[in-house]
């Protein structure tokens, strides 16, 4: 990224938080949509939840973060990709430093 320094090697912006309450989450689900400035791809935004979930089947804890082409469709991406392993008997995890 020019300008800023040679060891930036990734700069994001936050262009929106959302509060998501899911019936029979105990917990809220946060979700903070980014918005990378340092690359010229046009899938610039992830939504970045504060849970992850492990459904049956799943070997390991689920977050989806699918780069998109706009805020809306990666915080729809975000919890679609939570909603899609997410049953009251999976379990879930937050995620550090979110």
């Amino acid at each position: 990224m020019p300008g800023i320094s040679s060891r930036v090697t990734e700069l994001w912006e936050v262009v929106g938080e959302y509060d998501v309450e899911i019936e029979g989450l105990e917990r809220t689900l946060k979700i903070k949509v980014k918005k990378i400035i340092s690359s010229d791809s046009k899938y610039t935004f992830v939504g970045e939840t504060n849970l992850k979930v492990k459904g049956t089947g799943l070997g390991d804890f689920y977050q989806s973060l699918a780069p998109q082409l706009t805020r809306e469709a990666a915080l729809q991406d975000a919890i679609q990709g939570f909603l899609k392993f997410y049953s009251e008997d999976a379990v879930i995890q937050e995620v550090k430093n979110w």
